[in-house]
């Protein structure tokens, strides 16, 4: 996964509130974000494993169901419980 140089970067963190500014900008937000990764990750590596053995891919121990992961994000002040 490559991510833009900060560079790039300047110009959209200008569009949030300065309180978005401030969550997104936060350890919180990026280990929110890495764990969203990671589980989008094993999802795609699971389905692809399991298509392509012929298999009919189940859903993944913990996945979330498609679009949750982008409302976690929106300014919600829920943590997410558990590693």
């Amino acid at each position: 996964m490559e991510i833009p140089p900060l560079e790039k970067w300047e110009k959209p963190m200008r569009w949030p509130l300065p309180e978005q500014r401030e969550r997104i900008q936060s350890p919180e937000f990026f280990q929110l974000l890495q764990s969203h990764v990671t589980r989008k990750y094993l999802s795609l590596v699971h389905t692809a494993t399991a298509t392509a053995s012929g298999q009919q891919p189940q859903p993944t121990a913990g996945a979330k169901p498609p679009g949750t992961a982008a409302q976690d994000c929106r300014g919600s002040t829920q943590r997410p419980s558990g590693p």
